[in-house]
């Protein structure tokens, strides 16, 4: 086989030369632009198919809510319910505040039993200083009153 040979076939079965065509711009345009508008048109109907079918179910939503029969009895319930927790909160509360009105007039009380012990304690003191005028008095006097003194 020699090189000019390779690849030669037999005349019948060889492809005609190819002749250059240019390029026919108007045509590209024209089919350019009906591709777009095409595609333009099934994304609005797809679109349209959306939005009806959200908007129908929005609305079955709405009619079910809002135009149902059967709301009138549920509703009801659900206020009985509501009252019933209410009730339940205000109880709470309540027992909330009496718990701290408690605590705070214990703290009261207490408050008080320690000042009237601080001025006993004062007055204790007051007396064992006007009997023996010493040092050690004078100071627990001193301490003693300032303490009862501050509350």
């Amino acid at each position: 086989m020699d090189t000019n040979s390779w690849g030669n076939h037999a005349p019948e079965r060889q492809l005609p030369p190819q002749q250059y065509t240019p390029i026919n711009y108007l045509k590209l345009f024209w089919t350019i632009v009906a591709a777009i508008i095409t595609a333009f048109f099934i994304m609005s109907i797809f679109s349209w198919v959306i939005f009806v079918s959200v908007a129908n179910a929005v609305m079955t939503d709405i009619n079910q809510h809002y135009f149902s029969k059967n709301v009138a009895q549920p509703t009801q319930v659900s206020l009985q319910q509501q009252s019933t927790e209410i009730t339940r909160q205000l109880n709470a509360l309540a027992k909330q505040n009496q718990q701290a009105a408690e605590r705070a007039s214990k703290a009261a009380r207490e408050k008080e039993a320690a000042r009237r012990t601080n001025m006993q304690t004062c007055q204790f003191w007051r007396d064992q200083y006007q009997k023996d005028k010493s040092d050690r008095s004078k100071s627990f006097r001193d301490s003693s009153c300032a303490r009862a003194y501050a509350l």
